[in-house]
């Protein structure tokens, strides 16, 4: 298998010889594979509902070759064709030998609509939703999905529209500034955005603060001086959400009231505390690969990191938590799950960036 990077499969090679490729925009276009009849490449193309579930595959002359009905959690309901395709519900890759779709940190049983292994988001008391370490989309799989397996992104949508809306409404209104109807209007704008900068702090910052502690801990026990790096980025993580959470409560009747631009400016920045700690994050766990016999330096590509910040792909707890499972099975080097995590750790590294060879560090 061969992949981009950001994760999606673009090749598989069978026997030495490449049978399918995969094309891909915002999401998979095409994918062209070989017919072992005529050893000739035909294309086959997706088509998506509004909810991003593949519905139906045409071939090269746009005709119709195969159609999928599901139930509100994947679960297929009829099929039609007989193309070779995994890539279903909610365009996810599909795994017939065990009945799970696979959604990168953990995998979903559309039959019960659960995942197959526990967050390790904690939960947030003011969401009872979170608080269910096995719910996929909090229960609501209609209007909500789970690109990646931690947190739905129906809120994050949402706001993002409201916000879009209210601020293209509000630029008529900024003469009347001291109106209380304009007060008002700005409190419901600031509470919106912050809401937007509140869903990306709950989904980056707990998870991953969590994370950094689990591996502190193990470090720790291990004697070794990085414990203490981790300990301190752990911290500022945790500190960072306190502000951000503290900070967008006061929103409404603060930064809100003194205009769009002081408003946008300032949740620009907490947006961008979180990106740089995410950064830090991932530049820790390839320091940390060191210790354990993968010496590589991560030249991180900003742009790339941002984007994947933004879209929510980014996966800084679930790359802590993989060194840290690599270390805890270091002891047998040549042990098949040491083998395993130290792929999945390299692999995880490369969506972030450029990644050489250097030095190892090995306890």
């Amino acid at each position: 298998m061969l992949y981009d990077g950001d994760g999606n499969r673009v090749q598989q090679t069978v026997n030495g010889v490449v049978n399918h490729t995969y094309t891909y925009g915002h999401d998979l276009i095409s994918q062209d594979k070989v017919d072992p009849a005529t050893n000739s490449w035909h294309a086959t193309f997706y088509a998506y509902d509004g909810h991003g579930n593949v519905r139906f595959l045409t071939n090269e002359s746009g005709q119709v070759t195969d159609t999928y009905v599901y139930d509100a959690f994947g679960t297929m309901i009829t099929a039609t064709g007989t193309s070779n395709n995994r890539y279903l519900y909610t365009g996810e890759q599909f795994d017939p030998n065990l009945g799970l779709y696979y959604l990168r940190a953990r995998l979903m049983n559309p039959l019960t609509g659960r995942f197959w292994s526990m967050d390790s988001y904690e939960g947030s008391g003011d969401d009872p939703h979170t608080l269910h370490k096995y719910l996929y989309t909090s229960a609501d799989p209609v209007t909500g999905i789970d690109p990646n397996g931690h947190m739905t992104m129906t809120e994050v949508l949402s706001v993002g529209a409201q916000i879009a809306s209210k601020v293209k409404w509000a630029l008529p209104t900024i003469p009347g500034w001291t109106s209380s109807g304009t007060f008002v209007f700005r409190a419901v704008v600031g509470s919106a955005l912050g809401l937007s900068i509140n869903g990306y702090a709950e989904y980056y910052l707990p998870p991953t603060v969590l994370e950094l502690e689990k591996l502190a801990t193990s470090l720790h026990l291990r004697h070794l001086p990085f414990s203490e790096t981790v300990g301190n980025l752990a911290v500022k993580g945790a500190d960072l959400h306190v502000d951000i959470t503290m900070n967008n409560a006061l929103r409404p009747f603060f930064w809100a009231q003194l205009g769009i631009a002081f408003n946008g400016t300032h949740a620009f920045m907490s947006a961008a505390h979180m990106c740089k700690f995410v950064t830090e994050a991932e530049e820790l766990v390839a320091e940390g690969a060191g210790y354990v016999g993968l010496p590589v330096q991560l030249q991180v590509n900003k742009l790339k990191t941002l984007s994947r910040f933004a879209f929510l792909k980014a996966d800084p707890a679930g790359d802590v938590r993989v060194l840290r499972e690599t270390i805890e099975t270091a002891d047998d080097r040549n042990g098949s799950q040491f083998v395993v995590k130290l792929n999945e750790l390299r692999q995880r590294l490369k969506v972030y960036g450029e990644v050489s060879v250097g030095e190892s560090s090995e306890y």
